[in-house]
């Protein structure tokens, strides 16, 4: 079962908050701030990142493939 401290613990291992700038949009003066959060785990551990989702009720899963040597298939919620 997935909870609040769980996901604590996920974050500040696998995780991370981000925030854009402030964006000046193209059609209104009111300026943007975009706030992201993410967790990425590796390809075999896709099933918690469906748990994180389903926690939530909301967001996307990725999947994060990187063609460098020793980097395998991630997924990022």
């Amino acid at each position: 079962m997935i909870t609040a401290d769980y996901i604590v613990g996920l974050t500040d291992g696998k995780g991370c908050f981000y925030v854009n700038p402030i964006l000046k949009r193209p059609h209104t003066s009111k300026p943007c701030v975009r706030i992201h959060f993410y967790i990425k785990l590796h390809e075999d551990e896709k099933g918690l990142l469906e748990g994180v989702r389903e926690y939530f009720g909301c967001g996307f899963i990725y999947k994060q493939k990187d063609n460098k040597k020793n980097h395998s298939t991630c997924y990022r919620f």
